[in-house]
């Protein structure tokens, strides 16, 4: 699971060897939709996997909730599931739900 770079190449956000549970920074909270990309494909390129090889869905997000400060995590709840909302990073790396949850099966 990850996010392309500025040059269409995926940048891995989240590899498959992640706890199950465990919130991973995704990207600044900065829209109502945001495009998760996916690949159940090992990266062989020497230049990185072009973001046109890989899957994509879409998180989804209630408005209001993209400020300064706040940010999207993702976190794999099962083998091809992820979770995701907005949160804000707190005392103790601590991260406190500021959206509700949403969740995307990967095929």
């Amino acid at each position: 699971v990850g996010d392309s770079d500025q040059y269409g190449i995926f940048v891995e956000k989240m590899s498959p060897h992640v706890k199950y549970g465990d919130w991973i920074y995704y990207s600044p909270a900065s829209g109502e939709e945001v495009e998760v990309y996916y690949t159940t494909l090992p990266n062989t390129s020497p230049g990185g996997m072009p973001i046109t090889e890989t899957k994509k869905a879409t998180m989804y997000f209630t408005s209001g909730y993209q400020t300064p400060g706040r940010s999207i995590y993702i976190k794999a709840v099962a083998p091809a599931r992820i979770a995701y909302m907005i949160g804000a990073e707190g005392e103790n790396n601590n991260i406190s739900t500021i959206s509700s949850v949403g969740t995307i099966d990967l095929d």
